[in-house]
């Protein structure tokens, strides 16, 4: 991208002042929309294998079970039906198959939502007669799988052939059918601490080739099909912390369930779901990159199938628990979190009640979340007779929280030897290479470093955590020794990179954070250490503005619009997909593309908003790239007419091009419903700059957007207004020709 581009504008547009729609959890409305069908789902989560060949996976129960666990929940209505390692039934081939039959096919009905989970080994088999262009077909790994395989009747593996016929059985049933793969190699399926889910190829050649059902795509016909990598790819896992529950489980699954604890799944289109998992997975570092199919259709539907429903204000009635204490019935599955603040309404006005209750929400639950009330000397505790609070009574959120969450995870080595020492030993080293001078890599900190980063790290509270585990880690702390000036330098490496040599590697769509920081050295340790926090900082926003959720969804009614890139080909234009590369000789625009079912009879759009734009280089720095409209554009704008596109431009035209640095592009779309008092913390040095500046005038919007990545509250969470948008576009930008 041009860095000439230095604008700070923004989009303004006016609307008709419209009454946001407000609603209750569905299982609670007082008037709730009946689900035009029933929902199952079949969830297969294999840890152990019959065969020794197969190493044992710790992710898998961790992953049915919360999963499970958010299907049955009041908010998501599923009958549930597992096969795991302790189920009466073992995931075998056999019973794997019979259950997708019975389960998804037989026993649903047309209009029904049938929900295929997959938690496990993934492979390959050799297929010299498949119709994919490396000859082999994706599988899934059941418990009774062997290896090696030398005859066909030997192949227990599930081919995607196999699994793309059955899926077909369901959508011509009328099934709103998805399908989740989170394993190895599930790329083309239906077409460390970080234990890869992959286990040896077959190579044994099966010569099937596929039969005209086999051809047919699922995915072209109304399924959804979501995978965890791409074909040529490893998944994996690490420890999180989901729904109190500290474990193992797969990246994948672990980063689909934290974006629907943050915004129910009826709220967000699939296509939007998935954007936010891919920008999670990258603000972790993770080398994999998940897969999304389905038509246009259905990828504006949600994960199930069904119609995305307007976000407005969540209203929770108060209910009693088995121990008789007064509750909210909503939680976690709702997008509840601690710390959000409440008032009780009149629901039949949507009016603040008389006399006013203010209330905290103190402990979320899946379903269920307890309350205190606010006092007039601003504590709180729990209700008592004198607030005349019942079962019934209804309260509405009054602010949105960003859920507290370490942006970026960091890993310092133990460090054993003081820094003379350490030079010295260095200096000894046997040196390697002739052509410049050597450098020796993964040195520790010195003892003087270490003291140093400890201290600074824990006496701020920032968001970039420092943990013991090395594995869990998205960065790590990296010493080298250089000869020709006979110090120690410093750098944040990524822990997690694909391998240059392999295909993987190789491939453009691969998107990661930045591989490593500037290397720092100084002749003082205290020094060192609060450069190389900087260097954290930093790299911290990034991910942060890649998590960053917000209380409206871009496509949704309230906002109908998604900011796309398209390519300028004479009077042609070409949407860019999601991740592809982006070049230096061609030029781009940006454009705001509305779904036309949104903009007729919208009851519930913002009143009025302002849209930027900011890009995110290679090397972290943050660019506010200043659209703004004008000339005919919004001028014209009419509430009773909206258009459906809007091509956003600037003071230097309404086009793009790229340029250095090139790599990984993110592009962040901001909306609020009023300007942001400072739009300069939409610009920002990256690892090599300088420590991020401070703002001016307060609001709670930039209160919070200054936070992302850099630090938490003292209660732990950030709040906002309830009227902004975010979107996260990541694409590759490269100076090669295409």
């Amino acid at each position: 991208m041009k860095r000439s581009k230095k604008i700070i504008a923004a989009v303004f547009v006016s609307l008709l002042s419209l009454a946001l729609f407000n609603f209750l959890p569905h299982s609670l409305a007082k008037n709730p929309i009946p689900n035009p069908g029933k929902r199952r789902a079949l969830l297969v989560g294999i840890s152990k294998y019959e065969s020794a060949g197969f190493p044992k996976l710790e992710y898998p129960p961790n992953d049915v079970a919360r999963l499970s666990e958010l299907l049955l929940s009041p908010e998501y209505g599923f009958s549930v039906t597992k096969l795991t390692d302790d189920s009466p039934q073992k995931p075998t081939r056999e019973n794997i198959l019979k259950a997708i039959q019975k389960v998804l096919i037989d026993d649903a009905q047309p209009g029904d939502v049938s929900l295929f989970y997959f938690s496990g080994h993934g492979s390959s088999v050799k297929n010299s007669l498949s119709d994919e262009a490396d000859r082999r077909d994706e599988t899934i790994v059941p418990m009774d799988a062997v290896r090696p395989v030398t005859n066909r009747s030997e192949l227990r593996d599930i081919r995607d052939k196999e699994i793309a016929e059955i899926f077909d059985r369901a959508v011509d049933k009328g099934v709103k059918l998805t399908a989740i793969f989170d394993s190895c190699h599930s790329g083309s399926i239906a077409r460390g601490d970080e234990q890869a889910k992959e286990v040896e190829e077959a190579d044994f050649d099966i010569k099937l080739a596929p039969t005209e059902a086999q051809k047919v795509k699922p995915e072209d016909r109304g399924a959804l099909i979501i995978t965890a990598a791409e074909d040529y790819q490893q998944a994996s896992g690490a420890t999180y912390q989901l729904n109190g529950h500290e474990a193992k489980y797969s990246h994948l699954t672990a980063e689909l369930l934290q974006t629907l604890y943050e915004s129910p799944a009826d709220h967000l289109s699939a296509s939007d779901l998935f954007r936010r998992i891919t920008a999670r997975l990258t603000a972790a570092g993770r080398t994999q990159t998940p897969t999304i199919a389905g038509n246009t259709g259905r990828l504006d539907d949600d994960i199930f199938g069904e119609a995305v429903k307007p976000v407005g204000k969540l209203r929770l009635p108060v209910t009693a628990n088995s121990d008789n204490r007064l509750v909210l019935a909503g939680g976690i599955a709702d997008g509840l979190a601690d710390g959000v603040e409440l008032r009780r309404i009149d629901p039949a006005t949507g009016k603040v009640s008389s006399p006013t209750i203010n209330a905290i929400v103190t402990r979320t639950g899946l379903s269920l979340s307890e309350f205190e009330v606010v006092r007039g000397n601003g504590s709180t505790s729990v209700p008592t007779v004198e607030d005349n609070i019942a079962a019934g009574d209804v309260f509405e959120r009054s602010n949105w929280m960003m859920k507290k969450e370490p942006n970026l995870t960091v890993w310092i080595p133990p460090a054993r030897l003081r820094e003379v020492e350490l030079i010295k030993t260095a200096a000894a080293l046997p040196r390697t290479g002739t052509a410049k001078p050597s450098r020796f890599t993964d040195l520790p900190p010195s003892v003087e470093l270490k003291k140093e980063l400890d201290s600074s790290f824990k006496t701020d509270s920032t968001s970039v955590a420092v943990t013991t585990d090395r594995d869990a880690a998205t960065y790590i702390l990296t010493g080298r020794y250089r000869p020709e000036t006979g110090k120690i330098e410093y750098a944040w490496t990524l822990r997690s990179q694909p391998d240059s040599g392999t295909k993987a590697g190789k491939n453009s769509s691969v998107r990661s954070l930045p591989p490593v920081t500037d290397w720092i050295s100084g002749d003082a340790a205290n020094t060192t250490a609060g450069e190389l926090k900087t260097l954290a900082l930093k790299l911290g926003k990034i991910s942060g503005w890649l998590k960053l959720r917000s209380p409206i969804g871009v496509g949704s009614a309230e906002f109908p619009y998604r900011l796309e890139i398209r390519e300028r080909l004479g009077a042609a234009r070409k949407v860019l997909e999601f991740g592809r590369p982006m070049y230096k000789d061609k030029t781009y625009e940006f454009v705001l593309v509305a779904d036309p079912s949104k903009l007729k009879n919208n009851g519930v759009m913002l009143p009025e908003f302002s849209v930027y734009v900011m890009e995110i280089d290679s090397t972290g720095a943050g660019h506010n790239l200043g659209f703004t409209e004008r000339d005919g554009g919004m001028e014209d704008f009419s509430a009773e007419n909206p258009p459906q596109t809007i091509v956003l431009s600037g003071d230097n035209g309404d086009t793009v091009k790229m340029g250095e640095p090139y790599g990984t592009e993110i592009f962040v779309l901001l909306v609020t419903d009023r300007p942001l008092l400072n739009a300069g913390l939409l610009e920002f040095n990256g690892v090599r700059g300088q420590p991020l500046a401070g703002r001016g005038a307060f609001d709670p919007l930039d209160d919070l957007l200054q936070q992302v990545g850099v630090k938490t509250t003292a209660r732990g969470n950030s709040t906002s207004p309830d009227t902004w948008a975010v979107q996260q576009i990541i694409m590759t930008s490269s100076d090669a020709k295409p």
